[in-house]
């Protein structure tokens, strides 16, 4: 509760009641934001209505909490503008930009891989770059020993600045720098190997799921390039979203991988 003051009682639990009040609301915010959003985008002004002043009730209820908070004052200010202007029937257009992933993949020595791409997405995106056997889900399936024997897996995230990224993927050294051959962690024993390049926006930060969505639920771009898996899926308000992600694979050969010399071994535009 309140002191007469209209100071927070935090009791025995001390600055961690405000925190969790505001972890709370800001979730709560983003959620219902970010499904205004795809509702303006599926032409449903009803629902984002709803959506925004569900958002001004939140901001009343944390008001009454800690009263003047200036960040949730602003915020309760954005969110009556927004019903207003759906109350007049104007839906705004904006559509986020269909995402497009293209890289190259150069050997530049043995079992060294370089991935250099774009994506025009906003900068600090992260990138999931990974390696592995086409076959990786069967030779996991046989255990762990026969895994670590027999399996290849590596992958590492790269940053996206001014809409490039670049990740190299070292296959030729010990990753925990314990003086192991390479081989014991990248056994390299299959023909063929599957690369991955993906933005996951569960990867993302705050800033960027503002525009995509925890779930990708705002997300687009070419049919070819969207993976959708339900198996993931989130539940917001009672409606499960799966995980939408872009994505682009392609398969190299161990000789690709093991061979010698440096070498362009695959480019998709």
């Amino acid at each position: 509760g309140l002191t007469q003051g209209g100071k927070a009682d935090l009791g025995t639990a001390g600055p961690n009641v405000p925190a969790a009040w505001h972890n709370w609301y800001i979730t709560l915010r983003r959620k219902n934001e970010r499904l205004a959003a795809l509702a303006e985008r599926n032409r449903n002004a009803a629902e984002a209505l709803r959506l925004w002043e569900e958002n001004v009730k939140l901001q009343g209820k944390y008001l009454a909490r800690f009263p003047g908070h200036g960040g949730v004052v602003d915020d309760l200010k954005k969110a009556q503008v927004e019903v207003t202007r759906l109350k007049r029937g104007e839906l705004k257009s904006v559509k986020p930009t269909d995402l497009t992933i293209s890289y190259k993949v150069t050997r530049l020595e043995p079992r060294l891989l370089l991935i250099e791409g774009t994506i025009n997405t906003l900068d600090l995106s992260k990138i999931r770059v990974n390696i592995q056997d086409e076959k990786y889900a069967e030779i996991e399936s046989q255990g762990t020993d026969f895994k670590m024997a027999n399996g290849t897996q590596e992958w590492d995230n790269a940053t996206v600045k001014q809409g490039k990224f670049s990740q190299r993927l070292k296959l030729n050294v010990d990753p925990a720098d314990m003086g192991r051959p390479p081989s014991d962690i990248y056994p390299l024993k299959s023909p063929r190997f599957e690369l991955s390049v993906t933005f996951n926006p569960r990867y993302q930060a705050a800033f960027i799921q503002d525009i995509y969505g925890w779930h990708g639920e705002g997300l687009t771009a070419r049919p070819d390039m969207v993976v959708e898996d339900p198996s993931r899926a989130g539940i917001m308000d009672g409606k499960k979203y799966p995980l939408r992600m872009v994505q682009r694979k392609l398969i190299l050969s161990q000789d690709d991988i093991t061979g010698k010399g440096k070498k362009v071994l695959a480019e998709l535009k």
